[in-house]
C-alpha cells in the first residue's frame, strides 16, 4: 500500500509504508523511535508483515528492536544487539489491510495508517 504526504487535495511524497526491497517501516517523523527501543507488533487479526508476528508460542508479545533510518522509517531486530550492528529482520510481505500497530515500551501505540510528520506541517497521511 502507498500513502501519500503533503496537500490533502494534491499528490504529496510518496511513501511505501513496509518496503520489503529494504525491510523497512514508515511510522513517521513524529514517532520518536530510535535504535534499540522496543516496540510490539500487532496485526489486529489481519494478515501479518512477513517477518514478524505478534506473540510467540506462549501467547506473550514479541519484542522487536528498533534500527532507526532516515525519513520516518525504520528497521525492526530480534535483539538489541542485532539493532546495534544494524541487522534487521527480512520483512518477506507488506500484509498491510489496516489495523497493524507498533507499540513502544510504556508508550503509546503507532497505527501504521495513521502517519504524521514532525518535519514542515502536520499531515495525515492519505490512502489512494
Amino acid at each position: 500500500e502507498t500513502v501519500y504526504i503533503g496537500d490533502p487535495g494534491g499528490k504529496g511524497r510518496e511513501i511505501k509504508i513496509v518496503d520489503i526491497g529494504d525491510d523497512s517501516i514508515y511510522v513517521g517523523d513524529a514517532a520518536g523511535l530510535s535504535t534499540g527501543d522496543i516496540v510490539n507488533y500487532e496485526s489486529g487479526g489481519l494478515l501479518d508483515i512477513g517477518g514478524l508476528q505478534a506473540t510467540d508460542d506462549m501467547g506473550d508479545p514479541i519484542d522487536y528492536f528498533v534500527i532507526e533510518g532516515k525519513d520516518g522509517r525504520i528497521k525492526l531486530a530480534d535483539s538489541l544487539a542485532n539493532a546495534l550492528v544494524g541487522d534487521a529482520i527480512d520483512l518477506t510481505s507488506d500484509g498491510l489491510v489496516g489495523g497493524h500497530t507498533l507499540t513502544p515500551q510504556g508508550g503509546t501505540a503507532i497505527d501504521l495508517w495513521e502517519k504524521t510528520e514532525t518535519t514542515g506541517p502536520k499531515l495525515g497521511a492519505l490512502r489512494r
